[in-house]
């Protein structure tokens, strides 16, 4: 370039020798140039500020890359979304920096969902704690992180290549980390990821990785199903974690035996007939057997095979195949198996639900005992709860601990009733942990209508008292909430 002729000849001469001009620099540096070169001070330091200008003028959009000086860097996307306020970096900076991880994660959750993004001051904060930290968190706020970055944020990432290892390449310590990660965040990809590495690691591994699936989303369920023809401890697991959902192989298999078998007349009662093809139900799992299994109820031992296998696939099956076979809703489906005398005895319908996540069941099934199972916590929406609260109480044996924190599949808030039950449960029955953690998962939770309530036992409590002092907390953080939701 002829600029770097004149601007080296400069130098080599010397200031005193030759002097530059500002016609010699781009045509877009020049007002600045000449104000340097002129603002008065010693020639010298001028020439050497507009040099600087120009290389950094010269070298912008460009890599630093030895083999290739010339390579260029790809453009940057405008952004289209707006920034958060300054404020709002702050308290995620202050929720953060004090360890505050729920209602971080649920700050990040909000912004993103109002269609916000960090503004570019707060990048390297964000990007540090999001890919270098090392914290154990990372991979998780990586995940809630990256919506909020907008175009310049990931386009940094991936020019700075921020991503570190691809979990192909990565240890098994932090593979299993990235992984509960994805699966947290309920990413279809989770499973794409586990799929390319599957082949090439230990039985240990894998078990490692199937007690982190918990939730079986429809999309896990051809693999599964491979792993469970692989056979051994690994397609065990596989085969109970596919027993989670309705769609299954193995559970279309069990409704399509029971419904040969099962005839349920005008009258609802209910007669089987005998299983047929019980080999290919023992390869499916349920078999005639009861001395290995230590959740059968003893009464079991006493009857013949084939009532056993029947036993098994009624616990087997979703609410959906009492519904369509007796042609009723889910309300009327679970009655019929609350009051049949043929299934009363010995019939564990509450770990069914929890199996299958089940919502509809889950609601009956309170309504019809008249108190709320805190089994079913983790897979009930608001709406639902809110349902259960207007007709019966919460489970005295209900401990509201740090446990639930992670449970909830979502940050949207309880509903009033239910709310104020769990409120009052506390109030009551003091069946909670006064911890960070619990304060936390409730402050994000509760409803505003409660924080009368919480005030003014308070108010008429002060002192030494448990209650009270979590209450304070969890007004602390209620506070906290409430100025990321302005």
């Amino acid at each position: 370039m002829n600029e770097i002729d004149s601007i080296l000849g400069t130098a080599m001469l010397g200031t005193t020798g030759r002097r530059v001009q500002s016609e010699s620099f781009p045509e877009a540096l020049r007002a600045d140039v000449s104000s340097l070169l002129d603002s008065g001070r010693d020639y010298e330091d001028g020439f050497l500020r507009s040099v600087s200008l120009f290389f950094a003028y010269h070298n912008s959009g460009k890599l630093p890359d030895k083999a290739h000086p010339e390579s260029i860097l790809s453009q940057c996307a405008a952004e289209v979304r707006p920034y958060m306020t300054d404020s709002a970096v702050s308290i995620l900076n202050y929720l953060y920096d004090n360890v505050l991880v729920y209602i971080f994660r649920y700050a990040l959750w909000h912004y993103n969902s109002s269609g916000l993004i960090l503004p570019c001051h707060s990048l390297p904060r964000f990007l540090e704690l999001a890919y270098t930290s090392g914290s154990k968190y990372m991979h998780q706020f990586r995940l809630a992180v990256w919506p909020l970055l907008g175009n310049r944020g990931k386009w940094l990432v991936d020019t700075l290549n921020l991503g570190g290892e691809k979990f192909s390449d990565a240890s098994h310590p932090l593979r299993l980390r990235m992984f509960v990660a994805m699966r947290k965040a309920g990413l279809k990809g989770s499973v794409q990821q586990l799929q390319t590495i599957w082949g090439s690691i230990s039985n240990k591994q894998k078990k490692d990785f199937l007690s982190v699936f918990m939730k079986v989303h429809s999309w896990d369920l051809d693999f599964l199903w491979q792993v469970f023809g692989e056979g051994g401890p690994c397609g065990m697991m596989a085969l109970d974690l596919m027993l989670r959902h309705p769609a299954s192989k193995p559970v279309e298999y069990y409704i399509q035996v029971l419904d040969q078998s099962l005839r349920i007349d005008g009258r609802r009662h209910c007669d089987f007939s005998d299983i047929a093809d019980r080999e290919k139900l023992a390869e499916m799992g349920i078999d005639g057997k009861v001395s290995d299994d230590a959740n059968l109820p003893e009464f079991l031992k006493k009857l013949p095979e084939n009532e056993v296998v029947v036993f098994k696939l009624i616990q087997a099956v979703p609410l959906i195949f009492w519904m369509r076979k007796m042609d009723c809703d889910a309300a009327a489906a679970a009655r019929f198996l609350d009051v049949n005398p043929a299934f009363r005895i010995g019939f564990d319908f509450k770990s069914v639900i929890s199996r299958f996540r089940d919502v509809e069941w889950a609601v009956e099934y309170c309504i019809l005992r008249g108190v709320f199972c805190a089994d079913f916590l983790p897979f009930m929406d608001a709406e639902s709860l809110e349902r259960v609260a207007q007709h019966c109480d919460l489970d005295g044996s209900f401990r509201i601990n740090e446990k639930i924190c992670g449970l909830a599949d979502n940050y949207v808030p309880w509903l009033p009733e239910f709310s104020m039950a769990v409120v009052n449960h506390i109030i009551h029955t003091r069946n909670f942990e006064n911890t960070s953690a619990t304060a936390q998962f409730l402050a994000v939770k509760l409803s505003r209508q409660c924080d009368m309530a919480i005030q003014s036992y308070i108010a008429d409590n002060y002192g030494n008292d448990m209650v009270v002092s979590f209450f304070q907390l969890l007004g602390k953080y209620r506070k906290l909430v409430a100025q990321i939701t302005r």
